[in-house]
Parts: structure tokens; C-alpha cells; sequence
């Protein structure tokens, strides 16, 4: 048991199960397992530097969460880990995936309404179900070749104008 820290904002886990090793060297962490993980309810911008894997639920519902700095290494987004979050992507409204990312969970971004435009990288290969249902300002996707099915509700009450294949 213990609890990590981001850099100067307020990411922290308790209680994390099995072993997180945090060093100067900027090695890639293992997939976290949380236990009851604290939210804040004030974070308004995450640094996920080094996380391979997002949990299920990590974020949900954080209501002043506007930002997220994504991991290069990351590789998966946990089921609805950024569910509810209503204010992410405040202001410039665009959601910039990065590349080497795999898997998107079930409703990973569920009714994240401030989203207006979706960059899914090229490494995607699996999208899960209602990912960004109900995210109601989202008008732009760009989707990459790699996704050769797209699964129930994925866009479910968004109001797209403009879909890409790349």
C-alpha cells in the first residue's frame, strides 16, 4: 500500500495494489490497480507521464477536470475512465489521443461535453462501446484505418458533422 503523486498537480492514488515504482528515470510504470482511489473534485488539469494503462472509472465523474497530459507509453483507457467529465477539453475542445494507444474501454469518455473534435491514432485497434456517447458538442472525428468495427453507441447523441478515415 501507498500513494503516488504527479509533479505539481493533484493526481494521487491510495491504496494501490501490487507494486508502482515511481523513479527519476522516467521508466514507464505498470498497469496501476487502484483501491480506493480519492477524488478531488478541484483538479483541473492530470499528468499521466508514464502510465502504460488508465483504470476503469480512474476519473470519472470529476467535474473541473479539464485537461489531460497523456503518457506516450500509454497503451489502454480504461471502461468510462473519464466518464462525466463534463468540462474536459474546456476551451479548445479537442482530445488529441496519443499514438502507440490500443485500447479504448467502454465508455471511456461518456458524456464529455465540452469535446468538440476526437484525434484517434493509428495504433487504435479496439474501440469499446459507447466511448463517446453523449458527448453532445462533438462534431469532428478522424478515425484511423485501423478500426474495422465500429461497436454499438460509439457516437450515440453527438451531433457529428464531419467524420475522416485515416
Amino acid at each position: 500500500v501507498g500513494s503516488y503523486k504527479s509533479g505539481s498537480d493533484a493526481t494521487s492514488f491510495r491504496g494501490v495494489v501490487g507494486n508502482v515504482y515511481v523513479d527519476g528515470n522516467d521508466k514507464p510504470m505498470l498497469s496501476v490497480e487502484l483501491d480506493g482511489y480519492i477524488r478531488s473534485t478541484r483538479q483541473q488539469c492530470v499528468n499521466l507521464q508514464n502510465i502504460i494503462e488508465i483504470p476503469n472509472e480512474a476519473y470519472a465523474k470529476q467535474s473541473e477536470l479539464r485537461e489531460v497530459e497523456f503518457s506516450p507509453v500509454l497503451n489502454r483507457i480504461g471502461s468510462c475512465a473519464f466518464a462525466g467529465c463534463g468540462m474536459l477539453c474546456y476551451g479548445q475542445g479537442e482530445l488529441v489521443l496519443p499514438e502507440g494507444l490500443n485500447n479504448i474501454g467502454d465508455g471511456a469518455f461518456t458524456a464529455c461535453s465540452n469535446i468538440r473534435r476526437v484525434i484517434i491514432p493509428s495504433s487504435v485497434k479496439k474501440l469499446g462501446a459507447w466511448a463517446f456517447a453523449e458527448c453532445t458538442s462533438l462534431r469532428y472525428v478522424t478515425l484511423p484505418s485501423s478500426i474495422v468495427e465500429i461497436p454499438n453507441g460509439l457516437f450515440y447523441n453527438c451531433r457529428l458533422e464531419k467524420v475522416c478515415y485515416d
